[in-house]
């Protein structure tokens, strides 16, 4: 939805700061994501933006939507404003979910 001169307006204005996503992004993936769902999916009970931290220490975000039937796991890149990557996970795949503090990995080589 946004063009050449959103993207290039929004990265001047986002030098020196904490937040990186422009307003209305999270929303705006969220809705983008939401029309790959099918009917029969059901509709969005929640969605989540959660960061991935690899074992070289190098952070990414993961959008997450939870419907009756699916788990969808999107990876948007918030400054081009894109998905890259959509994981389409059916919930009776799914047998445990562990819950719990962050911890970084004993192998991380960032430590």
């Amino acid at each position: 939805p946004y063009g050449e001169a959103h993207r290039s307006r929004w990265k001047k204005r986002r030098r020196g700061r904490s937040d990186t996503r422009p307003p209305g992004a999270l929303q705006a993936a969220i809705s983008e994501t939401e029309r790959t769902l099918g009917e029969e999916d059901g509709k969005v009970q929640g969605a989540w933006l959660l960061t991935e931290v690899d074992h070289w220490n190098r952070e990414s975000e993961r959008l997450v939507l939870l419907t009756p039937r699916v788990l969808l796991v999107s990876h948007y890149d918030f400054v081009g404003l894109s998905c890259h990557l959509l994981v389409r996970i059916p919930l009776h795949y799914i047998d445990s979910i562990t819950v719990g503090p962050f911890h970084f990995p004993t192998t991380s080589l960032g430590r």
